[in-house]
């Protein structure tokens, strides 16, 4: 669902239900799909610039917005 949100330029919704996926796949410890989600996260990050992306995940993930941001602008969103 987020994937068609952002194809269509709906990136605040997009990052709404790419957020609850998120968290549903870091519950069920799902790596593949962590990966997948956070790449998209990332490509509408770098689109949009939206600092909030950095932040929500962060919390998330329990990790720190300059890990987050490296790893977004590095590429590297399987190893968060």
């Amino acid at each position: 669902m987020g994937i068609v949100a952002e194809k269509s330029g709906e990136l605040a919704k997009a990052k709404t239900q790419l957020m609850q996926a998120l968290g549903i796949f870091l519950k069920f410890n799902d790596q593949h799909y962590l990966g997948v989600i956070l790449g998209n996260l990332a490509r509408i990050y770098k689109a949009s610039q939206d600092e909030s992306i950095l932040t929500e995940v962060a919390f998330i993930l329990g990790t720190t917005v300059k890990k987050v941001r490296e790893r977004f602008e590095d590429g590297e969103t399987k190893k968060i």
